[in-house]
C-alpha cells in the first residue's frame, strides 16, 4: 500500500507539472495572437504586415512543436507510470505468494507429525506392512510440499519414484515388476538436473493406462543413460500400447504444447486424453511443458508404442555442462 501511495504521489506531481506547462503554452498562444493583431493594426505598410504574419506563423510553429513534445512527454510519463505500477503490483503479488507459502507450511508440519504418530502406532501393533506404507507416504509428502525447489537431481527423482513404487506394490503385490537400468555413474545421477515430478507421473501413467488390463505379470522399466550429448530417461511398459494415430497425435502436441486442441483431436479417443492428462495426477502434457520451460524447446517427451506390445516414453534432458565438455 505504501508503494502504491508513493507511486501515486509521483504520478500526480508529474501530471501537475505537465498541466502547468500546457497552461503556460496556451497563455503564450493567446498573448502572441493578441500582440499580432495589435501590431497588424499599427502596421505602416503591406510589407510590414507580411513580415509580422511570417513572424506569427513561425511563432505558432514553434509553439505547436512545444505542445507536441509536451504531449509526447506526457505519454512517456504515463507509460512509465503504468510500467512502475505493474512492477509494484508484481512485487506485492510475489510477497503475497510468499506469505501464502509460509502459511501453507503450517499444515504440512502438522501432517508430518500425524503421519509419524500413525507409523509409530502401526509398529507398536506389529503391522509392518502399514508402517511401511505410511513411511513411504510421508517421504512423498515432504518432497511434494517443498515449494522453493523447482529443479532437482535425477537421484532425488529416483528416490521419490521408489516410494511411489513401494506404495503401488504394497497395494498390488503381483500386478507388475519394476526394474531400473542405470547406465551412468552415481555422480552423474547427483549432477544431472530436471524439473520436479518428471519420473513419477510417467510411471503412474504406465500403471494406470498401459497396464490397465493387466492383473499379473506386468513390467515397468526405467532406463537412464547419456547418449547423443543429452541425458535420456526411458519409461517402458509391456501393456496394451496405442495405435500409430494416437502416438502421432500425442507427439505432435508434445512438439507444440501451446497449440490449442480442436474438436478433431479430442475426438481421437479417450485413451489419448487419458495418456496426456492422467487421472488425479500430473499429466504427461504438464511434464512436457515444464521440461521445455526449464530446459529449452528442444527437450521434452516423445512416445513410442505398439498395440498389444507396450509403450515407451522417452524423456530428453540437457546434459550437465561439465559432463558435456568432457
Amino acid at each position: 500500500m505504501k508503494c502504491r501511495k508513493l507511486l501515486g504521489g509521483d504520478c500526480i506531481k508529474r501530471e501537475r507539472s505537465i498541466l502547468h506547462g500546457l497552461y503556460i503554452q496556451a497563455g503564450f498562444a493567446i498573448a502572441g495572437t493578441l500582440l499580432f493583431l495589435l501590431l497588424l493594426l499599427w502596421a505602416a505598410d503591406f510589407k510590414t504586415a507580411v513580415l509580422l504574419l511570417v513572424y506569427y506563423v513561425l511563432f505558432l510553429s514553434l509553439l505547436w512543436v512545444s505542445v507536441r513534445n509536451t504531449r509526447r512527454m506526457h505519454r512517456v510519463i504515463l507509460q512509465k507510470a503504468e510500467s512502475e505500477k505493474k512492477a509494484v503490483e508484481a512485487e506485492l503479488e510475489q510477497k503475497r505468494q510468499q506469505l501464502l507459502a509460509l502459511e501453507n507450511q503450517i499444515n504440512p508440519h502438522f501432517l508430518y507429525n500425524t503421519l509419524d504418530t500413525f507409523r509409530g502406532l502401526a509398529l507398536e501393533n506389529g503391522d509392518r506392512h502399514l508402517s511401511d506404507m505410511i513411511e513411504a507416504l510421508s517421504v512423498m509428502f515432504k518432497y511434494s510440499v517443498n515449494y522453493d525447489v523447482e529443479m532437482v537431481s535425477i537421484n532425488a527423482e529416483l528416490n521419490y519414484l521408489s516410494k511411489y513404487i513401494q506404495l503401488q506394490q504394497l497395494r498390488f503385490p503381483d500386478r507388475f515388476e519394476y526394474q531400473e537400468v542405470i547406465n551412468c555413474t552415481p555422480e552423474q545421477l547427483l549432477l544431472e538436473m530436471c524439473p520436479r515430478f518428471v519420473l513419477q507421473p510417467l510411471v503412474e501413467n504406465a500403471i494406470r493406462h498401459g497396464l490397465r488390463n493387466v492383473r499379473r505379470g506386468g513390467c515397468i522399466t526405467v532406463s537412464l543413460e547419456i547418449r547423443e550429448g543429452d541425458f535420456y530417461i526411458d519409461v517402458e511398459d509391456n501393456g496394451c500400447g496405442m495405435s500409430q494415430q494416437q502416438v502421432a497425435s500425442i507427439n505432435q502436441r508434445f512438439r507444440k504444447p501451446e497449440q490449442p486442441e480442436d474438436g478433431n483431436r479430442m475426438a481421437e479417443g479417450q485413451e489419448d486424453t487419458k495418456v496426456r492428462k492422467g487421472q488425479g495426477g500430473i499429466g504427461l502434457g504438464n511434464v512436457n511443458k515444464r521440461i521445455k520451460m526449464f530446459c529449452g524447446e528442444e527437450y521434452g517427451l516423445k512416445v513410442i508404442s505398439t498395440p498389444e506390445v507396450g509403450t515407451q516414453i522417452v524423456v530428453c534432458l540437457p546434459l550437465y555442462k561439465e559432463a558435456r565438455e568432457e
